[in-house]
């Protein structure tokens, strides 16, 4: 395996496993609404890992275009994943390019 491909599958993991961590802590508020609010590096921490999964996942949506992972992926930690998303449709597609250089090899003499 590719030392990328396992960073992309520990950042997924790490992702599932703050939102079932988060989904516990909310489903014990509601449970029991009178407990204390977790604190605030907690809420901190959770929020930081969802913001990466979903910059993870645009990432994986930019792995389709041209710019390919890492960019969309960088873009979307640094400002936010929509930035990111219309990086990523300004992008030319893979198979749109091989297609274009394709069609323009059979035209060279």
């Amino acid at each position: 395996m590719k030392p990328i491909t396992i960073l992309k599958i520990a950042l997924a993991a790490i992702f599932i496993i703050a939102l079932a961590k988060l989904g516990a802590t909310v489903a014990e508020q509601v449970l029991q609404p009178y407990a204390p609010a977790p604190d605030f590096m907690t809420t901190v921490f959770f929020a930081l890992v969802v913001w990466l999964g979903i910059a993870y996942f645009v990432g994986v949506l930019g792995e389709t275009r041209l710019i390919g992972y890492w960019p969309p992926f960088f873009v979307s930690v640094l400002f936010t994943p929509i930035v990111a998303l219309i990086v990523i449709l300004f992008s030319k597609r893979k198979s749109t390019h091989e297609y274009e250089q394709a069609i323009l090899k059979s035209l060279k003499p």
